[in-house]
C-alpha cells in the first residue's frame, strides 16, 4: 500500500503526506463527510457522547 501511494505521490509530484491528505479529502466530498461530521465525531471520541 505504500508503494502505491508513494507512486501516485510521485505522478503528481506532491510529497506522501500531501497525497495522503488529498485523498483523504477526495474521499470524504465523495461520500459526503463534510467538516459538520468530522466535528461531531471528534465530540464523541473525546468525551464519549454525542451532544444533544
Amino acid at each position: 500500500m505504500k508503494r502505491k501511494l508513494e507512486a501516485a505521490a510521485a505522478q503528481e509530484r506532491r510529497s506522501l503526506t500531501n497525497m495522503f491528505e488529498v485523498l483523504v479529502d477526495d474521499y470524504c466530498r465523495m461520500h459526503g463527510i463534510g467538516e459538520a461530521e468530522v466535528s461531531s465525531r471528534e465530540e464523541v471520541v473525546s468525551t464519549g457522547k454525542k451532544r444533544s
